[in-house]
Order: C-alpha cells, then sequence, then structure tokens
C-alpha cells in the first residue's frame, strides 16, 4: 500500500512539473506575461486665454473633433476640452479656481487591458514606494476603472498613475476579452463610438517632451522604470521608451509648463503639411502622418 501511495504521488509530482515546463501550454505564457502598458491619456492645465483659443479655433475642431465637456470633482465642476484620437487622447483644463495656480501642470495616465495586470503593477510601485502607492475605484453608474498612483502631501505639478477598466464597464459596453484576457485600446474605442467612424486625424500619441525639477525627474524615472520602461540618457535628456512610446525629459529650474511637445501619428498622410499658430502654441502635421505640438 505504501509503495503504491508513492508510486501515485510521483506520478502526480511528474505531471505537475512537466506542465509547469510546458512551453506549449496557454496559462504557462499567461502566467509568465509581464503586464502590457499603454498611454491611455494626458492632461494639461492651460491658461484661461490659451484654453479660449484652442476651444475656438476652427482648424483645430475640423481636424481633430475637438469638444468641451465637464467633469465632477472632488474640487468642484470644471469645463475641459477633450481632444480625442483613435488610441489616446487629451484633455485640457483651465487654471481657474482651486487650479488658478495650477497653470503648466499635467499628467500621464497609462492603462492595462488584462484583467488583473493592475495588481501586478501596484505590487512593483510598492516595492518601489511602498506606503505611498494608493488604490482607487473610479464609478459611475457602474464601477468604470480601478487606478494605482502615489500619494502626495499636495497636488503634484505632473501627475501619473496606471488604470484598468473594471469588468462591469467592458460588460456594459458590450466588450469581452481575447483568448490572451485582453480587451485592446482599439476594440475599447470602437466600442466607445458606438459604430460611429473616427472623426479625429489624431491616431495616438507617440511621445512627450518634458520639462522637470530634478526630483520630479528622478520619482518619475522610477514609476516608469516599475511600470516596464526602458530609459536612456543622451547630451542630457533622458529617454524613456515602451513599445512605440516615448518620453523624453530635461531637467529644469522652475521649468513652469511641465509638458512641452506631444508627438503623435495621424490617421492618413497628408497631400501637404500643415501648420497652425494657436496662443503660442505650434501645430505641425506633416505629410507622413505625424504630427507635433508645440506648447513651450
Amino acid at each position: 500500500m505504501k509503495n503504491r501511495y508513492r508510486a501515485s504521488l510521483m506520478i502526480v509530482i511528474t505531471l505537475l512539473i512537466s506542465r509547469a515546463a510546458d512551453p506549449a501550454d496557454p496559462r504557462r505564457d499567461r502566467v509568465a506575461e509581464s503586464p502590457r502598458v499603454e498611454l491611455n491619456h494626458i492632461y494639461l492645465v492651460l491658461d484661461s486665454g490659451t484654453f479660449q483659443q484652442v476651444r475656438d479655433h476652427p482648424n483645430l475642431r475640423e481636424l481633430f473633433n475637438i469638444f468641451e465637456n465637464t467633469m465632477e470633482t472632488s474640487e468642484g465642476t470644471y469645463s475641459h476640452l477633450a481632444w480625442p484620437g483613435l488610441l489616446s487622447y487629451i484633455e485640457i483644463f483651465q487654471a481657474v479656481g482651486k487650479r488658478q495656480d495650477r497653470d503648466g501642470y499635467g499628467a500621464i495616465a497609462l492603462s492595462v487591458h488584462r484583467q488583473g495586470d493592475l495588481d501586478s503593477i501596484q505590487r512593483q510601485l510598492e516595492v518601489v514606494f511602498g506606503e505611498r502607492v494608493k488604490r482607487e475605484t473610479v464609478s459611475g453608474r457602474r464601477p468604470w476603472f480601478d487606478w494605482v498612483g502615489l500619494e502626495n502631501a499636495s497636488h503634484p505639478p505632473l501627475s501619473r498613475w496606471v488604470m484598468e477598466l473594471r469588468q462591469e464597464h467592458l460588460a456594459a459596453r458590450g466588450l469581452e476579452p481575447d483568448e490572451n484576457g485582453v480587451v485592446s485600446r482599439q476594440a475599447y474605442w470602437e466600442a466607445i463610438r458606438d459604430g460611429e467612424p473616427a472623426r479625429s486625424i489624431m491616431r495616438d500619441i507617440v511621445g512627450l517632451s518634458l520639462a522637470l525639477e530634478p526630483e520630479e525627474a528622478e520619482e518619475l524615472r522610477r514609476f516608469l522604470r516599475a511600470c516596464g520602461f526602458q530609459e536612456t540618457r543622451e547630451e542630457g535628456i533622458w529617454h524613456w521608451t515602451l513599445g512605440q512610446f516615448e518620453i523624453q525629459v530635461r531637467e529644469a529650474a522652475d521649468p513652469g509648463m511641465r509638458i512641452r511637445r506631444v508627438r503623435m501619428s495621424l490617421t492618413r498622410e497628408l497631400d501637404q503639411a500643415i501648420d497652425l499658430e494657436v496662443a503660442g502654441t505650434d501645430l505641425h502635421l506633416a505629410t507622413d502622418g505625424t504630427g507635433e505640438w508645440v506648447i513651450e
């Protein structure tokens, strides 16, 4: 009896080891795969004059379908501009009310697209930042998304967080994960548009240029490394890359505007380049299907 028990136990152990080592086992691939982090959106806080000129510029509205919306926050109700793209977007707020001293502030919102990946990101951030890491759920009629970021004594000039859409929200949009457990950015935004074609010429935000104080740059570096970004430094400029997305950072004392340049891919190539000047900012759209908004 004892020998039979040992033999059965060895068979079970052997099967478990072979299952764990089998490279063809899809569950093994899913466990081993790192969270895929992508950009969701950025936001900028601009002075009222710049905000209004961006809002009212007819060429910007035609090219990017920019529209004004309102948002309820813990600090009150704010109007903001939504600058949509096919895969990511820009939000623009006015420096008014409790935000009147935040002209030049900004934020980088990253996201994961597989249920449970935010747990992994949270653990990685906790290794670096400890108890400063916080997690919250944003809800409307139902839970919308969870986000993980850092606790700060005051509102930082450059906020950053990672978000994950809740299953309840995805189900309400008729979305189900694919065989890898992923709901892609493209699938999500197609569901949001509900069959309507994309009316913005912007496809995706592919790069940012930032100016940060040294302490801000160091904290961002640690945050991005925990999220899987690779870093290099050339001629005093930090380069952090993840897939096709790149963040460049130049350190400066009292930099004012944090997000200085936004680089984007377009949904199509252009017959001729387009250059627009809007309230001291410059937008250049090239014939090769790329663009850059220079805010500095």
